[in-house]
């Protein structure tokens, strides 16, 4: 699930996985971009159900975007889902390949404000 959907019961969510995974289409149900409390509701609605339900999420961390660390994170350990990191290079910016200037790109764009944030501290 890429995003949660506000105006569907976790019940009939559930439901629809349940026929993916009973008919052998799915083996794994992940989730990308939920707040930490959608993770528990998600999760404690599934267990109404006896259903695996969530195994992951993978959601934005790395070392310029952790706020992940404040509420997704503990709710993912305290639900015993595994998170995996989206862009954790962010962006290639981590990897130094955004700091090399492309004149008119959105990558010299970013250089030019590292660089600037970089000289004023």
């Amino acid at each position: 699930m890429h995003h949660i959907d506000r105006r569907t019961p976790w019940d009939e969510i559930w439901e629809a996985f349940e026929g993916q995974v009973r008919t052998g289409k799915v083996d794994y149900i992940g989730s990308s971009n939920f707040a930490g409390w959608h993770l528990v509701k998600a999760q404690a609605a599934v267990e109404r159900r006896n259903f695996m339900g969530l195994v992951t999420e993978q959601h934005k961390y790395s070392l310029l975007e952790r706020t992940a660390e404040m509420e997704v994170l503990p709710a993912a350990r305290d639900l015993g889902l595994d998170v995996v990191a989206w862009s954790p290079l962010a962006g290639g910016l981590l990897g130094g390949r955004a700091l090399k200037k492309h004149a008119g790109t959105r990558t010299s764009q970013r250089a030019d404000l590292i660089e600037k944030h970089l000289n004023t501290a």
